[in-house]
């Protein structure tokens, strides 16, 4: 057997409940579609699913293609056109820092 050893691969090992589980976690994504994959795997759990969360990671990355970014602090800036504009006579808020601090120096 002259063939290289980069040519063999094991046979790809799909466990039977895969495909059950791609199809509800696709239908769980439409059902609420601002979840991300730790909440769809919050969701499974309820349902009874018994299911890692590292695989769901995976199955929603293979189907989507992307992983929302996660936010540690839930913090989100508002967008620019809901920020009010400063008061007027607030110049001092334009002033460098420097010019705030008194002379000592």
């Amino acid at each position: 057997m002259n063939q290289a050893r980069s040519t063999q691969r094991h046979p790809e090992w799909v466990p039977d409940d895969e495909p059950p589980l791609v199809s509800r976690i696709v239908a769980l994504a439409m059902q609420y579609g601002r979840y991300g994959y730790r909440r769809i795997t919050a969701l499974l759990h309820q349902e009874g699913w018994r299911v890692n969360h590292k695989r769901v990671e995976r199955l929603w990355r293979r189907e989507y293609h992307q992983v929302r970014p996660h936010s540690a602090l839930g913090y989100r800036p508002p967008a620019p056109e809901t920020r009010e504009p400063l008061p007027p006579g607030s110049a001092a808020l334009r002033l460098p820092a420097m010019a705030l601090w008194p002379s000592i120096f």
